[in-house]
């Protein structure tokens, strides 16, 4: 090969120099609910493994596509209801499952419609939790000598000294 061809093969990639511009874009079609992978099919956007090269080298870039992922839950929903107000019995199973992954993914991209987990906790042998700690147990103990101690001198003040 030439070197003018390798120059202009070089020239002919995507973009790999990060601008403003194109990481809004990015960030924006992110928050209106595209992934990545059809973003970065784009002619002019750069390659994925650049857009996340990206993410470690500019901090607001990493919080601002953070952030549209974040957003990005509502348009993945929202996409759902639509897949499913068009569905038609012929496709019905087909639809609720594209709809079903698409709240799934919402869940992992924000905790709003993520599932709902409740934790319940139990002692030993499912018995009520004991919420007194070693710490708690030593104050106690060194409480109750005090008082002891208070109540032997009251009494042997009450008493002449003697009890």
């Amino acid at each position: 090969m030439k070197k003018e061809s390798i120059a202009t093969l070089k020239k002919m990639g995507r973009p790999t120099k990060y601008t403003e511009a194109l990481a809004d874009e990015i960030c924006r079609r992110i928050a209106e609910g595209e992934m990545l992978m059809q973003i970065v099919r784009d002619g002019h956007m750069p390659e994925r493994k650049t857009v996340y090269n990206w993410m470690d080298e500019h901090e607001d870039f990493l919080h601002n596509y953070a952030r549209a992922c974040e957003i990005s839950a509502d348009a993945l929903v929202e996409k759902g209801l639509e897949i499913l107000d068009g569905s038609s019995p012929d496709c019905a199973q087909m639809d609720k499952n594209r709809a079903e992954y698409r709240k799934w993914l919402a869940g992992k991209r924000n905790t709003r419609y993520g599932e709902r987990k409740a934790v319940e906790l139990t002692g030993a042998n499912g018995g009520p939790v004991e919420m007194i700690t070693d710490q708690d147990e030593v104050r106690i103990a060194s409480v109750m000598d005090r008082i002891k101690a208070i109540r032997r001198k009251r009494d042997e003040e009450d008493h002449g000294g003697t009890v």
